[in-house]
């Protein structure tokens, strides 16, 4: 997948990137332009060449330029809790209400995209 170099960057493995330029007229060296990148590794930034339409200098390695992912995505949810330790999750209060016969409590729980509710 290559990079849109018009959104932010970071390397694979979570740095911080930045485009400085471009370069053009690099027919000699098999690229037709490639995208000067500065990386920041301890406070410090190491200067990078990337071929257009190539997040990696190589094959897939933590330094490769990759788009910034977003974020993810968040959700609530409710959850009835029972004296026998269960918990049973709803996706709105009221139906938390409407299900909690026989409940010792209910907590509003924040979640992200990706939680599996088999793992409570």
């Amino acid at each position: 997948m290559s990079v849109d170099w018009t959104k932010p960057i970071q390397t694979r493995d979570g740095k911080p990137a930045r485009l400085l330029g471009v370069l053009r007229g690099l027919e000699h060296l098999g690229e037709v332009c490639a995208h000067v990148v500065a990386v920041q590794n301890n406070g410090e930034y190491m200067t990078s060449r990337y071929a257009t339409g190539s997040e990696s200098r190589f094959s897939e390695q933590a330094g490769d330029i990759i788009n910034v992912p977003p974020p993810p995505r968040k959700f609530v949810r409710w959850v009835n809790l029972y004296e026998d330790d269960t918990t049973f999750f709803h996706d709105t209060r009221k139906g938390a209400n409407i299900a909690g016969a026989g409940r010792i409590g209910c907590r509003r729980v924040e979640l992200a995209e990706g939680f599996d509710d088999e793992t409570v």
